[in-house]
C-alpha cells in the first residue's frame, strides 16, 4: 500500500506539471495578437496624409499705388511633390489661378509680383493639390488681401492754356484751366489769382461743374476766386478763366494763383 500511494502521487505531480505549461502557452497566445494589432496599427498611420503647413506670406500689405508686391506660397513641412498654386479673389467671387508650379526637391514654394496703378484691395490665397505618393493633404490658405494706397499728400494746383483765339479788333482771345486736386481733406478752401495785363471786356470764370467764379475788377485787371470749397481724398476739379487782351501787350496776364484753407497755402501755379 506504501508503494501504491508513491507512485500515484508521483502521477499527480507529473499531471500538475503539464497542466501548468499548458497555462503558460495559453497566456503567451494573447499576447501574440496584440503585438500583432500593434504592428497594423502602425501600418495605417504611416499611410494617412499629414498636414503640410501651407502658408502665403505677402511682402507688403499697405504698397503705395505702382509699388510691386511678392506674394508667396510655400510650407512648413518638406513637400516635394503634388502642384501648388497661388490664386487671386475676382469681382464675382471667382478664384483665378495667377502663377502654379509642379513641386520638386528643387521647387518647394512659389511667388508671383502684382502691382496696381490705381487705389483698391486685392486679395490672394494658396492652394495645395497632391499628386502621386504624396503623402501630403490638399490644402488650401485663408484669404489674405493687399491694400494699395495713394502715394500722393496733400493738394496740387497746375495751371494750363486750354487756347489763344486771334479775335477781331487786334484781339486774342485767351482760355486758362487751373486743376486742383487733393489727396488730404481741406474744408472752406479758396482758390484765387489774377487776370492783368490790360484786359479787354469781361472775364468768365466757371468751373468743369458749373460753379461760377467771383470776378472783381480793378481798371483793367481783374480778381477771380471760388471760396467755400472742401476737398475730400481723391478730390479732383478743373476752374476756367475765359479773357480777351491785346496783341500788342506781350506779357503773361496770368499770376500767381494760390489754393488756401483759411490762411494755410495748400498749393499754388503760373501759367
Amino acid at each position: 500500500m506504501k508503494k501504491f500511494y508513491s507512485l500515484a502521487t508521483a502521477l499527480l505531480l507529473v499531471a500538475g506539471t503539464f497542466t501548468s505549461c499548458t497555462k503558460d502557452l495559453d497566456e503567451v497566445g494573447p499576447m501574440s495578437a496584440s503585438t500583432e494589432q500593434a504592428a497594423k496599427a502602425g501600418t495605417v498611420n504611416a499611410n494617412q496624409k499629414v498636414d503640410g503647413g501651407l502658408m502665403l506670406s505677402i511682402s507688403t500689405a499697405t504698397p503705395t499705388v505702382g509699388e510691386n508686391v511678392t506674394i508667396t506660397a510655400s510650407f512648413r513641412e518638406n513637400v516635394t511633390a503634388g502642384t501648388l498654386r497661388i490664386e487671386q479673389l475676382q469681382p464675382d467671387n471667382t478664384w483665378a489661378i495667377v502663377k502654379t508650379s509642379s513641386l520638386s526637391s528643387t521647387v518647394k514654394s512659389i511667388s508671383h509680383d502684382f502691382t496696381s496703378n490705381v487705389v483698391g484691395s486685392y486679395t490672394f490665397r494658396g492652394f495645395y493639390t497632391p499628386t502621386g505618393g504624396a503623402n501630403f493633404m490638399q490644402a488650401q490658405t485663408a484669404g489674405s488681401t493687399v491694400t494699395f494706397i495713394s502715394n500722393c499728400t496733400g493738394a496740387n494746383l497746375t495751371a494750363n492754356l486750354v487756347y489763344a483765339t486771334p479775335v477781331a479788333g487786334g484781339m486774342t482771345e485767351y482760355k486758362v484751366a487751373f486743376t486742383l486736386t487733393s489727396c488730404t481733406a481741406y474744408s472752406n478752401v479758396k482758390l484765387q489769382g489774377g487776370i492783368s495785363a490790360t484786359i479787354s471786356g469781361d472775364v468768365v470764370a466757371m468751373s468743369a461743374d458749373q460753379v461760377p467764379g467771383a470776378v472783381k475788377y480793378n481798371t483793367r485787371n481783374a480778381v477771380v476766386n471760388w471760396a467755400g470749397l472742401n476737398l475730400t481724398e481723391g478730390y479732383s476739379n478743373t476752374f476756367y478763366v475765359t479773357f480777351r487782351m491785346a496783341d500788342s501787350n506781350k506779357v503773361n496776364p496770368i499770376g500767381n494763383w494760390t489754393a488756401k484753407a483759411g490762411d494755410m497755402l495748400i498749393a499754388e501755379a503760373t501759367l
